[in-house]
């Protein structure tokens, strides 16, 4: 009797499902089903397909739980359909409860699963923002602190906010007895591409290629510094060597000053020396405001020809009350304002006039304070980073 059978191999799923066999709990529930399709005894299904979801649902098997219960709820409806009519009214309410309860199930597991998944993107985003932050230290370890550059100039400021956890903009400075036994300080504004991790890692590259040009090849004037860095950053990244398609653009803008410090800045013989690498600096004089242009080149990158950049160095006569700005164009390219527009590049050169009369601190609050004002409640752009100097 194969009806007798199918009762059989139930009974036997539901005794192995106690003793928590559940391989051959699943194994007979699996012939109960196969047998009971063959006959179409569609109550027999039904029991084999609750019971053998069960077994998936213990066995921490969702997916296989999920698919077993709809496929009993499709049973079940056969099976209420097939009862006496006398019973309908009653069957059928207790269909819809059975449902509403396999529907609570269904959901339980849908819910559970994407609990895991989000569980395992959670853990994973944790992990990568662990990382970085651990980036970010070190990134801070290597870069010099902006109160260092008091210890030479304490009449500067500095204006760093990075668009991520780590920054692609940074600055740099250090100082050098020349030949001329004169004591200058090198300093930098540099804009590397990208920003967050990839920004991040040409930041360190910069850091340390020129740390080896500056102290430890003691090249300090500007324009050769950037033509060595140029070639640096070109022969590491292999953008003479590689394909137009397969080399990186990637590099950097940035300004550099080599400043002739003499127990702070000496009006009467200092002087400072400067280069600018597709960004310019900014001096006010006067009551007016005059841009120190730089080369019309990127460090790194394969658009122009191997030898054809010049970087050239420009020599400025210092004089008491002047006011020197380094910027990447992070503060400038910021959206924000009533209309989501950028800042400007005319608009930022106009405020740094404005208040070029002000104290560097007062300079670096007044700054901080229109940077968020501008922005509002619009994501940050880019990097920004402003240095001043005020003689």
């Amino acid at each position: 009797n194969i009806l007798g059978k199918i009762a059989s191999e139930i009974n036997l799923g539901r005794i192995f499902t106690s003793l928590k066999q559940y391989e051959k709990a699943e194994n007979y529930y699996l012939k109960a089903i196969d047998n009971a399709k063959s006959i179409t005894a569609n109550p027999r299904l039904q029991k084999a397909y609750q019971a053998i979801a069960d077994v998936y649902k213990k066995t921490n098997q969702p997916w296989k739980a999920l698919e077993y219960y709809e496929k009993y709820i499709e049973i079940n409806a056969i099976v209420m359909g097939e009862e006496n009519e006398v019973n309908h009214k009653n069957l059928q309410t207790k269909h819809n409860l059975e449902k509403s309860k396999q529907e609570a199930e269904i959901q339980r597991l849908r819910n559970e699963e994407l609990k895991k998944a989000n569980d395992l993107i959670e853990a994973q985003t944790k992990h990568i923002i662990d990382s970085i932050t651990y980036a970010k230290r070190i990134q801070e370890a290597i870069l010099p602190l902006p109160s260092e550059l008091l210890k030479y100039a304490d009449t500067s400021f500095v204006l760093y906010e990075p668009k991520d956890i780590v920054s692609g903009d940074c600055y740099w400075f250090t100082d050098q007895i020349c030949e001329d036994g004169t004591e200058r300080v090198i300093i930098a504004a540099i804009d590397c591409t990208g920003h967050g991790v990839p920004g991040a890692f040409m930041v360190v590259m910069a850091n340390s290629l020129l740390n080896e040009i500056v102290n430890e090849q003691k090249i300090t004037e500007p324009g050769l510094i950037l033509t060595k860095l140029d070639e640096k950053i070109r022969n590491l990244l292999h953008q003479d060597t590689a394909g137009e398609d397969t080399s990186t653009q990637d590099g950097m803008d940035l300004t550099i000053f080599n400043i002739d410090f003499e127990n702070g800045i000496d009006f009467e013989n200092g002087n400072m020396l400067f280069a600018g690498a597709k960004n310019s600096a900014y001096q006010v004089r006067n009551g007016e405001i005059n841009v120190i242009k730089g080369s019309p080149f990127p460090i790194g990158g394969n658009q122009f020809k191997k030898g054809t950049k010049i970087f050239e160095t420009q020599y400025i006569k210092m004089k008491e009350g002047d006011m020197y700005y380094m910027a990447t164009d992070g503060f400038q390219d910021q959206f924000g304002g009533i209309d989501n527009k950028k800042f400007t590049k005319k608009r930022f050169r106009e405020y740094l006039l404005s208040i070029s009369h002000l104290t560097p601190q007062e300079q670096y609050e007044t700054l901080h304070k229109e940077f968020y004002d501008w922005k509002g409640n619009f994501a940050q752009t880019d990097d920004v980073l402003v240095m001043g100097l005020k003689c």
